[in-house]
């Protein structure tokens, strides 16, 4: 990270402050990691734009393999929200990596 200049309350010098070490979990959104995971949002989406429909539609008894898909696309999601919590984000091409920082930018 690119160092911040803050300005002195004490005058109208500035100061360069270094960043302090954040949290090791915050992961790379441009990792190879993150490109499987999105591929894998893909797919997860894909079966759910088609299957709830045809479910509602059709009145499908969702039980064995079909209720184990539908619970798991639930708890994915409910997942990928938290996980968006522990991933960077870039702000003017800098990756920013402190937990406040990226909780701020996901909530607003």
């Amino acid at each position: 990270l690119h160092p911040k200049l803050l300005r002195s309350k004490s005058n109208n010098s500035f100061a360069v402050s270094v960043p302090t070490k954040h949290l090791s979990c915050i992961m790379d959104p441009s990792s190879t990691f993150n490109l499987i995971y999105s591929i894998m949002k893909l797919v997860i989406l894909v079966w759910d734009v088609t299957f709830i429909p045809y479910a509602i539609a059709w009145d499908v008894d969702i039980t064995g393999i079909l209720g184990v898909l539908a619970i798991t696309s639930c708890t994915f999601w409910t997942c990928d929200i938290f996980k968006n919590f522990l991933t960077g984000v870039y702000k003017e091409g800098v990756l920013v990596t402190e937990l406040r920082l990226v909780a701020k930018r996901y909530l607003g």
